[in-house]
């Protein structure tokens, strides 16, 4: 019985823990951003679904960004509509928070380096555009939902 009891106990404490430990995660991954002032046209709001793909990591985001003046805020939720982290840039300083910490497949300011790669960068982009950084050994393909100026 005893020995039943430490089996289940050691089965649930490593249950617990290995997703955790051994979870695949992207590491961090350096690139330019543009200065908040730098960003092309005016104040906006865009939407956007973003699949980041590669080192056993394959994750599906929703971001919401939205730019006033020099401040730009990205929120980002998981499939279920749950919040994973923010990040709010001004002129090239950024803050993120993601409440999963380490436990995020992805850091937060990889995908705003990715937004600004997709999306500020190259304005002219098409709907849909796939982010390759150099050095880094995964994909982040990006797909706009929605595009608002705001004034």
């Amino acid at each position: 019985m005893i020995r039943r009891t430490v089996a289940l106990a050691a089965f649930a404490l490593g249950c617990a823990t290995l997703p955790l430990a051994f979870s695949p995660r992207i590491a961090d991954c350096t690139g330019p951003l543009l200065a908040t002032t730098e960003i092309p046209g005016g104040d906006f709001r865009v939407r956007e679904r973003v699949r980041i793909a590669g080192d056993g990591v394959d994750l599906g985001l929703e971001l919401l960004a939205e730019r006033h003046g020099d401040r730009l805020v990205v929120v980002a939720f998981n499939e279920f509509g749950a919040r994973v982290f923010s990040a709010v840039q001004r002129g090239v300083e950024v803050e993120s928070e993601a409440k999963l910490g380490r436990a995020l497949a992805v850091p937060p300011e990889n995908v705003l380096r990715d937004l600004h790669e997709a999306r500020f960068f190259h304005p002219e982009s098409g709907e849909r555009v796939v982010v390759r950084r150099p050095g880094c050994d995964y994909t982040a393909t990006f797909v706009r939902v929605e595009h608002k100026e705001l004034r």
